[in-house]
């Protein structure tokens, strides 16, 4: 039955006004343009590793395994999918349904119009109403997948179509024009079913919507397995006919087995979006990868076209893991105006601007400047005075190089050298050596900045600040996002310890607070105001547990970018509340320090960090102890003595060292100036501190004894000991 495009609905007021509240709720909570909602995946599930980094998965949620016959609806399969829904928020993930395809019971072809259009209607009534309800709110709908009219016209079926079997009038008059006034009615967005590239152009698109007068029937144009600039043909069109603020979609790119694709194509599609204007509100700018999982077998349909093989990230899984890392951890915008030399335009260098503390600049080269060119300059528009570091960072992140020796001062902009090439025998360097074709071998520079808002010192927060001493997670500095953490959704369940974004979760460890940090995403970070009791190398341990079965990873940084401790892995430890000690290494400067904990990878349960004093190394053997007579004190009335340690060795001693009286006599105590007893270490040997020496050096240090006995004489022997550890 033919039908009308009619999208007039009577709303009453009150669903008016939750509407309007929505939107204005929405501009108020919006950030502006980040990874996360940016990528999407196909097939994906809510255990996939990977929903860190994704903020949508596209699910169909099928005609017939949800209506089995006309009105008889399967409660296990739609609680099911409302699970999964439930499970996917709980993890910052969105879930989009595209409705579809026929039921065998409702028409003779499922890939065609029902045999009466209330099938198809009750059907998509049904289903909005189900996935849109609390709490699943469930705002966006597809309708269909890949329908596209004949070359011979739109009356005509259309030969060789996998998805619909019928004209395309029957499409849009029977399927897509229903649909779309039933989700319209009940407050949510349409998305179109997917325009397939290779079979019909974007011009195609254009000219078919104007022929049905169609723009006002969808909320978002969603192409398959097109470019970037596509969507900008697209754009073009709709602003033209007078909708310039459509969303833009791919709801289905990739499907190939070229490593290339996502360093060719998802950099500059990012550019394009932060650029031209469509992405100035949320969720109007995606791409979802198709698909997420093929087994890992050499003979099964999409292996090595998919992320992962089974159990493990392929090519294309791991360079987008990467891209998310470095363009995760604040709101996006473009950084225009970087150059290189010896770049051709079938080349292309993109610049991020990533939060307020990185860039992250994406250089594509083709083949032919890939094969002439081993390094190229870059001119990036940022004054060098504002640059901490640059390093270069290969295709899946396994090789990352400081170059910060090579910036250079030009105006007020920066230059930086670079070499084109990847490490030998890396990943990158076989993926980008093959370059041909369309394609551009990639990599990326990071540069790291000092900015007012990182290098102003906030309020910590809690009492657990003193090193050495235990920082639990939970207590990072106040001061909100971008100032004391910045994290990708909350998603913790026990905010009512803090309630300002930071996902916090009930921690059954009891060796912390009761609090730990969860449920992160690449690119977040937490920030610690510390007080450094002394300067030197401490062993650090960080309390996590990883329920997941990839490998995570976690940084220790300062307050300029240096990473203090390197990558530090976590590996799955069994489960999320299964925790385990890691140890490293860390060299801190005395008196308050800043710590940025940044998150690299994907989730960790973080409970608490640790900052314990190496023990002390024996330099008595270095060091000469030169004892003066004893005299009387009568202000403190002690006994006092003057000893003189000196470096007699050639090195320094670039750490405080401790004076350690050992076998001293019975009759005697050691007490400070006040007469107090001085400190003792654990074998009751007591001890008085000292500075650092430079090679031949000398210190005197003051000792005094309170004595039952003086006429005994006080005696003892002595050990030089140098560090952290008697302090």
């Amino acid at each position: 039955m033919k039908q009308s495009l009619s999208l007039t609905v009577a709303v009453p007021f009150t669903l008016m006004l939750i509407a309007v509240l929505q939107q204005s709720v929405l501009a108020q909570t919006w950030d502006g343009p980040n990874f996360k909602e940016f990528a999407g995946v196909n097939q994906g599930s809510p255990t996939n590793a990977l929903n860190s980094i994704l903020g949508w998965d596209r699910i169909g949620f099928d005609f017939g395994s949800a209506e089995t016959a006309n009105g008889t609806w399967s409660s296990s399969y739609v609680s099911g999918y409302q699970n999964n829904e439930a499970s996917y928020v709980g993890q910052g993930v969105d879930c989009l349904p595209f409705l579809g395809f026929m039921a065998s019971w409702a028409g003779p072809d499922i890939w065609g119009p029902a045999s009466q259009e209330t099938y198809w209607t009750n059907y998509v009534t049904q289903s909005v109403a189900d996935l849109h309800a609390n709490p699943y709110d469930q705002n966006y709908f597809q309708i269909w997948n890949e329908a596209y009219p004949s070359p011979s016209g739109y009356s005509t079926a259309t030969p060789g179509a996998t998805f619909w079997h019928s004209t395309f009038d029957n499409y849009m008059n029977d399927i897509h024009i229903p649909a779309a006034n039933i989700i319209h009615g009940a407050g949510c967005k349409v998305v179109w079913g997917g325009w397939p590239g290779g079979e019909v152009g974007p011009n195609d698109f254009i000219t078919m919507m104007k022929h049905y007068n169609a723009w006002s029937s969808i909320d978002v144009v969603d192409l398959h397995y097109f470019h970037w600039e596509d969507l900008n043909t697209i754009r073009n069109g709709a602003i033209a006919a007078g909708y310039p603020n459509l969303g833009y979609w791919q709801t289905e790119n990739g499907f190939t087995t070229d490593p290339l694709y996502i360093p060719t194509e998802y950099p500059q599609a990012l550019y394009w979006g932060l650029t031209s204007g469509v992405w100035n509100a949320q969720n109007q700018f995606k791409y979802f990868y198709f698909a997420n999982w093929a087994p890992d077998d050499s003979t099964a349909y999409g292996y090595l076209c998919c992320l992962w093989n089974g159990s493990n990230l392929n090519f294309h899984g791991l360079i987008l893991q990467n891209l998310a890392g470095l363009l995760g951890g604040g709101t996006l915008a473009a950084l225009p105006g970087v150059t290189g030399t010896s770049v051709s335009s079938s080349s292309y260098i993109t610049g991020y601007q990533v939060g307020t503390a990185k860039d992250i600049i994406a250089v594509g080269l083709c083949s032919a400047d890939y094969d002439a060119h081993t390094s190229t300059t870059l001119t990036i528009p940022v004054p060098i005075s504002q640059i901490v570091k640059a390093e270069r960072v290969d295709l899946d992140g396994s090789n990352v190089v400081n170059i910060t020796s090579s910036l250079s001062a030009n105006g007020s902009n920066t230059n930086l050298a670079v070499s084109t090439r990847d490490a030998a025998g890396s990943n990158a360097q076989v993926w980008n050596s093959a370059v041909a074709g369309a394609d551009c071998a990639l990599f990326y520079v990071r540069l790291t900045f000092t900015t007012s808002s990182l290098s102003t010192p906030f309020t910590y927060y809690g009492n657990n600040t003193a090193i050495p001493g235990t920082v639990n997670f939970v207590n990072y500095d106040a001061g909100g996002s971008g100032i004391g953490y910045f994290a990708v959704g909350n998603y913790g369940t026990a905010n009512g310890y803090r309630s300002d974004g930071v996902n916090i979760s009930g921690c059954s460890d009891n060796t912390g607070n009761g609090y730990c940090e969860g449920y992160n995403s690449p690119g977040q970070w937490l920030r610690y105001t510390v007080n450094v009791a002394a300067a030197g190398t401490y062993k650090v341990g960080f309390r996590v547990a990883n329920g997941t079965a990839l490998t995570g990873c976690i940084d220790l940084m300062d307050i300029h970018g240096t990473n203090l401790t390197g990558a530090v892995s976590v590996a799955p430890t069994g489960g999320w509340q299964t925790w385990t000690t890691l140890y490293t290494t860390a060299t801190l400067p005395a008196g308050t320090d800043t710590l940025i904990l940044y998150e690299s990878s994907i989730d960790t349960n973080l409970n608490w960090m640790s900052f314990t004093p190496p023990p002390p190394a024996d330099v008595s053997s270095q060091v000469t102890v030169t004892r003066g007579g004893f005299r009387y004190n009568f202000a403190t009335k002690l006994y006092g003595q003057s000893v003189t340690l000196t470096n007699t060795g050639t090195a320094a001693i670039t750490v405080p060292i401790s004076l350690v009286l050992t076998n001293l006599s019975a009759n005697a105590t050691l007490a400070d100036a006040s007469g107090t007893t001085s400190a003792v270490l654990p074998a009751g040997r007591p001890y008085i501190n000292a500075a650092p020496l430079a090679a031949g050096a000398s210190e005197t240090v003051p000792l005094e004894f309170t004595d039952s006995n003086i006429e005994l004489g006080v005696t003892y022997t002595t050990q030089i000991l140098a560090g952290l550890g008697t302090r």
